[in-house]
């Protein structure tokens, strides 16, 4: 009975003596994440801005529009800015087209006149930020001697270095 009882303690001892000999198998690795220069910018959907009133002995009214809205992301330390610029299909004889776009995390520049032959500022001082669904208004103006039919603007919004 000794000896049965020794040589499962004996048994025992070397079990016990193995086993964090197996639990010892470890590795490791480095994992490296690359952040890259983030700059999006996204305008939602197509407008339509109708000018069809005026009162009498004055110009035609002036007709404004607040459903689109402009989204925009940078990861940038320095600062950034949007500038609105446009082209336009059937001239622009007459015709004035306004925007002002809301801004959380920049300066926006109000209600600014777009300009077909050169970018204007419409959001400055844009640092590391994410902004979705700013509220993106226009304001369209016909004198009484702008074409009649339809004038199609491309608006042309771009997120650059200020």
């Amino acid at each position: 009975m000794k000896l049965v009882t020794r040589i499962l303690l004996g048994i025992f001892i070397v079990m016990m003596m193995t086993c964090p000999l197996m639990a010892a198998n470890t590795d490791n690795h480095d994992v490296t994440v690359t952040v890259s220069a983030i700059n999006e910018l996204a305008v939602s959907g197509n407008i339509t801005i109708t000018i069809d009133s005026a009162t009498a002995g004055q110009p035609p009214n002036t007709e404004t529009d607040a459903t689109s809205t402009l989204s925009y992301t940078t990861n940038s330390s320095t600062n950034k800015k949007i500038t609105g610029q446009y082209t336009v299909t059937n001239g622009e004889v007459g015709l004035t087209l306004e925007a002002t776009v809301t801004s959380t995390s920049g300066t926006s520049a109000g209600k600014v006149t777009l300009i077909a032959a050169s970018a204007t500022d419409v959001i400055t001082a844009l640092i590391q930020c994410n902004d979705a669904d700013e509220t993106l208004t226009y304001d369209a103006t016909a004198t009484s001697s702008a074409v009649l039919g339809d004038h199609v603007y491309t608006v042309t919004y771009t997120l650059t270095d200020q």
